[in-house]
């Protein structure tokens, strides 16, 4: 095949492929749902003015309905009520909280912050923003160590799989849910810090809110515990909420 025919043939892939199309109020479409949401089987195109659209989801991405939430964070426009993402009640969630567990609510606080660090690599999606539930992430890594282990069993001449990247979102929304599933009174920030688009986990402390940051590296994670791990809110003024929620509530703040 001549280097032009596999170029056209990998752009033709790549086109079909990532989600770079939008619809009406479908955005994130790969070419093959475009062609779907515009033939008589595809669902009905929603279309709207672009000043409505963009005044109904603000900049993260979020909509108000009747005071529900919803975030458009899936391919194919999956629209989630913003309390789906935070899974205490899942099965795998609970496996994971369980071994994590401790009787010192501290501790436990601790080890969940400290696994999350160490057992995940923080980086930014190279295409978008796909939010994951709890349970995709905590099997993405599970996945990656099979295929390392398969790696090694066959001996392949190549490089091992490259290891996962999470998140704010997901790592926020893994953290929240396993210190739930454990007793823990946790909420999922959605905000800023500084001027910069960021997601956190919070947890009150003897009447004191504290920030569980999830994206530290487990090297540096490892330092904070040996020093002074708990963060006040009042001492980092940086983290400034938008939305604060778990399984059961939503807060929209404004302050």
């Amino acid at each position: 095949m001549k280097n032009s025919s596999k170029l056209a043939l990998g752009l033709g892939v790549a086109a079909v492929t990532i989600p770079m199309f939008s619809s009406g109020l479908k955005r994130d479409l790969t070419f093959a749902q475009w062609i779907w949401n515009h033939t008589k089987w595809g669902s009905l195109p929603t279309y709207l003015p672009r000043e409505n659209l963009q005044a109904s989801v603000d900049e993260f991405g979020i909509r108000h309905v009747d005071g529900h939430y919803y975030a458009m964070k899936r391919y194919g426009w999956e629209e989630h009520d913003l309390r789906e993402w935070i899974t205490p009640d899942d099965s795998l969630v609970k496996e994971y909280s369980c071994v994590l567990w401790n009787e010192d609510r501290d501790t436990f606080i601790l080890n969940v912050w400290d696994w999350v660090c160490s057992e995940f690599v923080y980086g930014r999606e190279l295409w978008g923003d796909f939010w994951r539930f709890p349970t995709e992430t905590l099997t993405i890594e599970e996945n990656y160590e099979k295929a390392v282990a398969l790696h090694n069993e066959m001996r392949l001449p190549v490089l091992p799989p490259r290891r996962p990247i999470t998140d704010c979102e997901d790592l926020s929304y893994l953290a929240t849910s396993l210190l739930i599933a454990g007793g823990v009174d946790a909420y999922a920030d959605i905000g800023h810090y500084g001027n910069i688009m960021h997601a956190w986990v919070t947890v009150d402390r003897n009447g004191v809110e504290h920030i569980i940051e999830p994206t530290l590296s487990g090297r540096l994670m490892g330092i904070l515990l040996q020093v002074d791990p708990w963060l006040t809110i009042d001492r980092y003024p940086e983290y400034v909420a938008r939305y604060r929620f778990n399984h059961l509530t939503v807060h929209h703040l404004t302050r």
